[in-house]
């Protein structure tokens, strides 16, 4: 495409146009980052501008924060945005290059009023032909698949999950919850399988060494206190390499002699990831940018070039991202994204050719499936048909390609329970995800995230079950914290349709969903106000999540809230009170007075928890979980000391969703369980070209 060169009024003009549209009216971060760069004579440092736009402290190491770059990719795409919208008329277009940081004019098409020859149109008419022939049979032919035949590998009441593959493929590992659990071994040209000596039901996550000699796991020694163990397969007592703060997979270096793990970074609470030995010597790999959450899930290629992971920007919203390693796993440039998906990755495999993956996760129609993705054509998907949907948990040979993944169904279902007595009844029986119910303010319908019809969706039924309806077509995106308008006339949710997570509104009777917060940052789980007059929400803006709310009616900026942390917010019945929890760094049930004045510590409610709890007219209700007891939902009267146990689950709470909802009188009350967790392990000998 051809560059142009405009004089700074043009330049100014069309900059002006850009600002004042509907793409950036919103996107205040965006709008000071083109401003920058369009005053810009030169071009300007990745420095410069991380100090000049972003307040980094003068000689901040690039390499380390890399705000630069992920703003200025995302700016690209809201330029995308405007052009394909309310900058469509445009004859110039303003882009950044890739590797630079210059705006750039260049030529759309014919200025309006020009007019085309005869054959210029015929010219034009044919191309559109073309395209349209080929959108259709893209269409049509579907997605891309590759053949694949699946063959049950364990046939067991309970969970076999997280596989792990010998380099020859000739020994599978895998972490087995049921009647005997612990880490089992399993000879795959013999099928003789055997529990590790001295594993138990605390234990997960296994990997095979490279030489298929020995295997590291996760020991559970507390909460958020998860041991490396390290054991010979030819026997003697594991040895204990280190203490992580969290559950996740682990990869072997070549050589055998280190770990990838996912870890706290040089003592903060940012967690990347980590390459540690046996001595205890430990080496940054990654740390997550500004607007992610953590580094997790590492697999390295064969020839420990290609440090593959993902960079979450919410709890179940990953992408994958590659790291280059250098000589003694040195890093060797920035991560670089593969995928833009916003979407759960359910575990990944790399392929032998140390390029290409096979991940688990939901795309298009498909709730759960293996993908192939390449490094060369990221954007490219190949579903592998004769996989099982609901896939998860792949694994891959790295000299033969053989595959095993886990089959997985997790069965989460809506519960009501009446105070007067009684057991809890299911009113939302399906066998996928139903969770986060909210009562209506009349009492009589339940709103609820489901994905019953495929992905998750907002539903509305009676408060007895019966009368299901669907109100959201998100069709794949995560969506959910539905909250009725204190009306009932509506909802407002939370959904990632348009990449980061937004607000929005839609009608009780279902209709279309209006975008109430939305901006570059993540808008999430909304809550009302008693008089309707405002809507609060969650907003990762200032780098924490922090509340903030809204004039429900859109007439008027959004204020911060609190300074301190906060996630999800309710207000109390009688007005008075701002209940909401907090998530990292802080975590907790907390409280504050609607008149102003100090927060105060209510229940010190773990951050999987932070939709676990719920308020009556009378007191609040939450959700305990301790490590080995049976969880239970605690009732505390306003202004008492007492805690009363009023359930106790005979299965699992649900974790980092909403839980629990509440009749004003507390005669009733809406809780989620994980009713049944089943998964079991398949192979594949795939056949890929490489």
């Amino acid at each position: 495409m051809k560059h142009l060169n405009l004089s700074k009024e043009t330049r100014r003009q069309h900059l002006e146009r850009i600002l004042g549209s509907a793409e950036f009216a919103a996107a205040e971060r965006m709008r000071h980052l083109l401003r920058f760069l369009f005053e810009q004579e030169e071009a300007p440092k990745e420095t410069v501008i991380g100090v000049a736009v972003f307040g980094r402290d003068a000689g901040y190491d690039p390499k380390v924060d890399g705000v630069v770059r992920s703003e200025v990719r995302r700016l690209r795409g809201k330029l995308q945005e405007f052009y394909a919208g309310s900058g469509s008329g445009e004859v110039v277009q303003f882009e950044i290059p890739k590797g630079t940081y210059v705006v750039v004019a260049s030529e759309r098409g014919q200025p309006v009023g020009k007019g085309w020859s005869g054959g210029e149109w015929k010219i034009a008419v044919g191309v559109i032909v073309v395209l349209i022939f080929v959108v259709v049979a893209w269409t049509w032919k579907g997605e891309q698949r590759v053949a694949a035949e699946s063959h049950l590998v364990t046939d067991s009441v309970g969970q076999a999950m997280e596989p792990s593959l010998s380099a020859d493929g000739n020994l599978l590992v895998y972490t087995y919850r049921g009647s005997a659990p612990g880490i089992y071994l399993r000879r795959m040209d013999t099928d003789a399988t055997k529990q590790l000596e001295g594993t138990g039901s605390g234990d997960s996550w296994p990997a095979l060494s490279w030489d298929g000699k020995r295997v590291a796991y996760l020991r559970e020694e507390g909460t958020n206190r998860f041991a490396v163990m390290v054991q010979e397969l030819a026997g003697g007592d594991p040895a204990r390499w280190t203490t992580l703060p969290r559950r996740d997979r682990m990869a072997w270096l070549p050589g055998d002699a280190a770990l990838v793990v996912r870890d706290s970074v040089e003592g903060t609470p940012t967690l990347g990831l980590v390459m540690l030995d046996r001595q205890g010597n430990r080496k940054t790999l990654t740390r997550p940018g500004e607007g992610f959450l953590y580094d997790g899930m590492p697999a390295v290629s064969m020839d420990g070039r290609q440090l593959w992971f993902v960079r979450a920007r919410e709890a179940g919203v990953e992408e994958l991202f590659t790291q280059e390693l250098g000589e003694g796993f040195a890093t060797v440039g920035v991560p670089k994204q593969v995928t833009s998906e916003n979407r759960h990755i359910s575990r990944f495999a790399v392929l032998p050719n140390g390029r290409s993956v096979v991940a688990a996760m939901p795309r298009g129609k498909a709730i759960r499936a293996l993908w192939r993705i390449d490094l060369a054509e990221p954007a490219k998907f190949v579903r592998l048909d004769g996989t099982q949907l609901l896939a998860a948990d792949p694994a891959v040979a790295a000299k033969t390609g053989r595959l095993v993944y886990a089959v997985a169904l997790d069965d989460l279902n809506v519960y009501r329970l009446k105070r007067s007595g009684g057991d809890a009844v299911a009113i939302s029986p399906s066998a996928t995800l139903e969770s986060s119910p909210d009562l209506s303010p009349d009492g009589t319908q339940v709103a609820m995230r489901s994905a019953r019809s495929g992905t998750s969706e907002i539903w509305v039924m009676a408060s007895d079950g019966t009368g299901p309806k669907k109100l959201t077509n998100a069709q794949g995106p995560v969506t959910g914290s539905p909250k009725w308008a204190p009306g009932g006339d509506r909802l407002a949710f939370d959904s990632r349709m348009r990449g980061n997570a937004d607000v929005y509104l839609v009608s009780s009777t279902g209709g279309e969903a209006k975008v109430m917060a939305g901006s570059e940052w993540n808008e999430a789980v909304p809550g009302w106000s008693r008089d309707g007059k405002w809507l609060y929400f969650a907003s990762d803006q200032t780098g924490k999540w922090q509340l903030w709310k809204m004039p429900a009616d859109q007439q008027g900026q959004p204020l911060q809230v609190t300074q301190a942390g906060g996630f999800l917010a309710v207000e109390s019945l009688d007005g008075k009170w701002l209940y909401y929890s907090k998530r990292e760094p802080w975590r907790g049930l907390w409280r504050c007075s609607l008149a102003g004045g100090k927060e105060e510590l209510v229940v010190d409610l773990p951050e999987s928890l932070w939709g676990g709890w719920a308020l009556s007219r009378d007191g609040v209700y939450w959700v305990e979980a301790p490590a080995k007891e049976k969880a239970r939902i605690v009732y505390r009267g306003f202004g008492e000391g007492k805690d009363t146990v009023v359930h106790t689950f005979e299965k699992n709470p649900v974790l980092w969703d909403g839980q629990l909802a509440v009749r004003p009188d507390g005669s009733e009350i809406y809780f989620t369980q994980l009713d049944r967790s089943v998964s079991d392990l398949y192979r594949v000998e795939l056949k890929l070209q490489e």
